[in-house]
C-alpha cells in the first residue's frame, strides 16, 4: 500500500491504475496457467472472454482507481485494512 501512496503523489491517478491494472494482469495468468486452473478457459467461447474481458478491466479499473483514491484522501495504514476486508 504504501508503494501505491508513494506513486499516487507523484502520478496522476488513472495512469497508476492502469500501470497496476497492466502488471498484475500477465502475472495472473501465468499463476491460472502454471497451475493448471487455465484449461477451463479453453471452453469458453469469443463471445464469453470478451465479457469476461470487459467485466475484469471495469472491476479492476473501477475499483482499483477507488482504492488509489482512498489512498490520497487517507493514509495508508488506514486503507490497508479496509481494503483488505473487501472481497
Amino acid at each position: 500500500m504504501i508503494i501505491f501512496k508513494v506513486a499516487v503523489v507523484s502520478n496522476d491517478l488513472i495512469q497508476v491504475s492502469a500501470l497496476r491494472m497492466l502488471t498484475v494482469s500477465p502475472i495472473l495468468l501465468t499463476i491460472t496457467t502454471v497451475s493448471g486452473r487455465g484449461r477451463h478457459l479453453k471452453s469458453l467461447d469469443a463471445k464469453e472472454v470478451a465479457i469476461l474481458s470487459v467485466a475484469g478491466v471495469l472491476a479492476l479499473g473501477i475499483g482499483g482507481t477507488l482504492l488509489l483514491l482512498s489512498l490520497t484522501l487517507t493514509e495508508a495504514s488506514k486503507t490497508a485494512p479496509i481494503s483488505s476486508t473487501s472481497p
